[in-house]
């Protein structure tokens, strides 16, 4: 099937391995063989697949490393690997995909450092590398991503500070960080950008020590958890001007002081509070 330009075998009950003829339908643009049983390795003649846009592996059993010919797909715009078995590192050859909006290597067992290639991705909105075995620090090349909405790196062994350059990113909704080992204090400005669009903030589980950020002009914010880490001072009353917040966790650090109707007044659509 050389001229077969889409195939979605989704939900399929397909088992057995994928096999190498695959990379003979080099006219293909989307592939999703998601939520089958397909197991053995991603076979490296995907690399002939140059036309390809959409490719979803998702929720199988693939087990082996990501090709380093991944990155001869220049075009594609959507690439999905969660819910694997896969292994190794992530390839250097992701920066070479310079057209890739969404990016989910999530729930394998990856290691290694996340590459600075990924910097080149500036199209880049979805990137997902959570509940994997990463380690070193944030590549500071994350902040060449402006284009960036989602970015989730949590349960992982990440370690050092949070990048100055994440405070480029001004297009931010969600940023998850939590359960992993990653210590600094939190600068007031260190997602200045992003005050108008982030929604969620999560850095549970981590080492931060310091005050906790006031947060100023961050409208939309919604979730804010900082639970489980070193963070000591007073709680800022800057806090009580989030408006939206629907959810605060605060617990377990060693915060001090007092709380009155400043930090709480304008919180009207708060349902969670966590100050244990």
């Amino acid at each position: 099937m050389s001229s077969l330009e889409y195939l979605n075998l989704h939900s399929s009950e397909l088992d057995d391995e994928i096999p190498d003829t695959i990379g003979d339908m080099g006219s293909l643009a989307y592939l999703d063989l998601s939520c089958n049983q397909l197991q053995g390795s991603i076979p490296n003649t995907i690399r002939k697949m140059v036309l390809l846009s959409h490719l979803d592996l998702f929720r199988k059993q693939l087990r082996g490393s990501i090709p380093d010919t991944v990155g001869k797909m220049v075009l594609l715009s959507r690439l999905n690997l969660s819910g694997n078995q896969l292994q190794g590192s992530i390839p250097h050859t992701v920066g070479k995909m310079v057209l890739l909006s969404h990016l989910d290597l999530s729930g394998n067992q990856l290691q290694g450092s996340i590459p600075n290639t990924v910097g080149k991705m500036v199209l880049l909105s979805h990137l997902d590398l959570s509940r994997n075995q990463l380690q070193g620090s944030i590549a500071d090349t994350v902040g060449n991503m402006v284009s960036l909405g989602k970015l989730y790196l949590s349960l992982n062994h990440l370690q050092g500070e949070i990048p100055k350059s994440l405070s480029n990113l001004c297009n931010l909704q969600a940023l998850e960080l939590d359960r992993n080992n990653i210590s600094g204090q939190l600068a007031p400005d260190f997602v200045a950008y992003a005050n108008d669009t982030l929604v969620t903030l999560s850095l549970s589980a981590n080492q931060f020590s310091g005050s906790v950020p006031a947060l100023i002009g961050f409208s939309s914010l919604r979730e804010l958890h900082l639970d489980f880490n070193q963070l000591n001072g007073t709680l800022p009353k800057g806090l009580g001007q989030l408006s939206n917040l629907q959810s605060l966790d605060i617990a377990s650090n060693s915060l001090q002081g007092t709380i009155n109707e400043a930090h709480l007044f304008n919180l009207s659509q708060l349902s969670y509070l966590d100050l244990y």
